[in-house]
């Protein structure tokens, strides 16, 4: 749903909408996303269920140029866990370029220098735009609350 709303909100901006940012865990940098104009998908886990989420995705949405993955380092070969490798195969369905940002595909899930080589990685894509402003929360509510299987109700 978040991708949608932001590929949404690029195109309306004028933007190029053909950068996706998949972001993991804490591995999640929104200023970045903005300031490269890449469409921020969000999952939890370097899991299988997190990747096939994200090919799931890519299967029912216009094709990407860039796909940038940053997986969350964990520590531990954890049951559930997608390798590199898989997470590397799934970048590879952009048009262009599609990598592993900052990770050691070696050192995964023990690669904890990544937190620093994938701000950099950010920090080196071509592509800058100004900030804009924020998005309305009327427009946000209503592209999320369109999605089927996403329930939104105003609190009182």
């Amino acid at each position: 749903a978040v991708a949608d709303l932001y590929r949404a909100w690029y195109t309306d901006r004028g933007l190029p909408a053909d950068r996706l940012l998949a972001e993991s865990f804490l591995l999640l940098d929104p200023w970045q996303a903005l300031r490269t104009g890449s469409v921020p998908y969000w999952s939890v886990f370097g899991t299988e269920t997190a990747r096939a989420g994200l090919a799931a995705y890519l299967d029912g949405t216009d094709p990407y140029d860039e796909i940038r993955v940053l997986l969350f380092n964990h520590g531990t070969d954890s049951i559930g866990l997608a390798s590199a490798a898989d997470w590397g195969r799934t970048a590879e369905r952009a048009r262009k370029t599609g990598v592993l940002t900052g990770v050691d595909p070696a050192a995964y899930p023990r690669d904890f220098a990544s937190l620093v080589r994938s701000h950099r990685g950010l920090r080196a894509i071509r592509a800058r735009y100004p900030m804009p402003l924020p998005l309305d929360a009327e427009t946000a509510a209503a592209a999320v609350s369109a999605r089927e299987g996403v329930d939104w109700r105003r609190l009182r």
